[in-house]
């Protein structure tokens, strides 16, 4: 993720995904280190146009309660329905590959 981590500055996701280069973009709209990370963006994955009511609002928050760290998502959707099947594909492989990434750290 490349940012300034400054309240409504944009900011992009650069990387490699499926041996393409691929970049998202978006706006941060809340930053509170450690615990919290809120921003909207739009993918080109979606096949819609970059506009305002094709953006989602992902928020991030992190608790740690002793020895127990939770990590809370929230993915909002825009009211696009051909974004449904590609968030629920996104997220049952990235959330799997958390829990191993984790699972592989806790031991």
């Amino acid at each position: 993720m490349v940012s300034s981590w400054k309240v409504g500055e944009p900011f992009s996701v650069v990387g490699r995904l499926n041996n393409h280069d691929h970049a998202e973009t978006g706006t941060l709209l809340a930053v509170e280190p450690p615990t919290l990370l809120r921003y909207e963006h739009w993918s080109r994955l979606w096949r819609v146009p970059d506009r305002p009511e094709h953006r989602a609002v992902m928020t991030v928050r992190i608790a740690v309660d002793g020895d127990v760290t939770r990590v809370s998502l929230r993915h909002e959707l825009p009211a696009v329905t051909a974004i449904v099947p590609h968030s629920r594909f996104f997220w049952t492989v990235s959330l799997e590959m958390l829990r191993k990434l984790l699972a592989a750290n806790h031991d």
